[in-house]
């Protein structure tokens, strides 16, 4: 730990968001997007229920709203509105009339169709854990117990009940993905019970052979559209994934300033870096048949932007000190 930051996060945080841009810059029929997509977006929402754990210190309700309004739905409804903005600039410039209130509301409250159509389709993770830490906020009153049964209800009521459509402000997406912020803030106890440590590599190549082989077994998933196929194989790769990720970076983690402030900044990269993945589909290169060279290319768009986005952001801290 450094500074009040957990090293090893930063840098899971740095992997996490580049993989996300990456996955982003190639095509989705290529078997290295589908394996990205399987735990990728699972452990930001692990990463935060690790990280609400370890904020021992209580707050009322209001304040605690507040305060979640203020880091997640600001973002997410500034950079909405600049998202609408540019479609609408670009709309009128083909001579397209953009507005229209069902598609506005339907992109303030996160629906993903539209929120594709202003170039911000990544903000839906915002809305979703603001949602996600508000039942959070309760379920942490209850023993543990109940509070597990909570939140395995909750995600088979999405998949035995709303698994046809998206709800407005993600709702049932929350309650998908509520089982890995739970996964996450009880990561610990749970470390405690199993030492990784103990296993050789022989059973790490065994669970990454797992993972590979029931992330193909399963369909492609997106969980920002509902699309998780069989939920059994959705949360098992899901948890391997994010388990493969959490215990490399706990052991391998470096204190390069660069790799940390990818870390740090990965909620910027969120909200941005769609922007730029946009203009690079429709103007470099997107779509190859060539996995390799798209994989290569897309490589090195991902570096790209998040390069151009930490630079944006130094900048706009430099001014913003003057």
């Amino acid at each position: 730990m450094a500074n009040g930051r957990i090293l090893w996060v930063d840098n899971l945080r740095a992997f996490g968001i580049f993989i996300v841009v990456l996955a982003h810059c190639i095509p989705t029929s290529f078997y290295v997007t589908k394996l990205i997509y399987g735990f990728h977006m699972p452990l930001f929402f692990f990463i935060s229920g690790f990280l609400n754990q370890q904020r021992k210190k209580q707050i009322d309700f209001i304040p605690f709203v507040k305060s979640k309004t203020r880091s997640l739905l600001k973002p997410y409804w500034k950079y909405t509105l600049l998202g609408v903005a540019i479609f609408s600039a670009v709309s009128l410039y083909k001579g397209i009339n953009p507005f229209s209130w069902g598609v506005l509301f339907d992109a303030i409250a996160a629906k993903c169709v539209d929120l594709y159509k202003f170039y911000t389709v990544p903000l839906w993770f915002l809305m979703c854990l603001f949602l996600v830490e508000i039942h959070f906020y309760f379920l942490n009153k209850v023993k543990t117990l109940y509070k597990i049964l909570f939140v395995i209800a909750f995600s088979l009521l999405t998949i035995l009940i709303f698994n046809k459509g998206v709800l407005p402000f993600d709702l049932n997406i929350a309650w998908l993905v509520m089982p890995f912020y739970l996964l996450g803030s009880k990561y610990e106890y749970l470390k405690s019970k199993v030492d990784f440590g103990k296993y050789n590599i022989f059973i790490w190549i065994v669970i990454v052979v797992l993972y590979i082989w029931v992330i193909g077994k399963n369909t492609f998933v997106d969980a920002a559209f509902l699309e998780y196929g069989n939920g059994v194989l959705y949360y098992l790769g899901s948890t391997l994934g994010i388990v493969l990720s959490v215990e490399f970076f706990r052991k391998y983690y470096t204190q390069n300033k660069y790799i940390l402030q990818i870390g740090i900044q990965s909620l910027y990269i969120l909200c941005l870096h769609w922007f730029f993945v946009v203009l690079y589909r429709h103007t470099v290169f997107y779509g190859s048949n060539n996995p390799l060279l798209s994989v290569v290319m897309g490589g090195g768009m991902s570096v790209a932007v998040v390069v151009l986005i930490l630079a944006f952001l130094h900048l706009k801290n430099k001014l913003e000190k003057k």
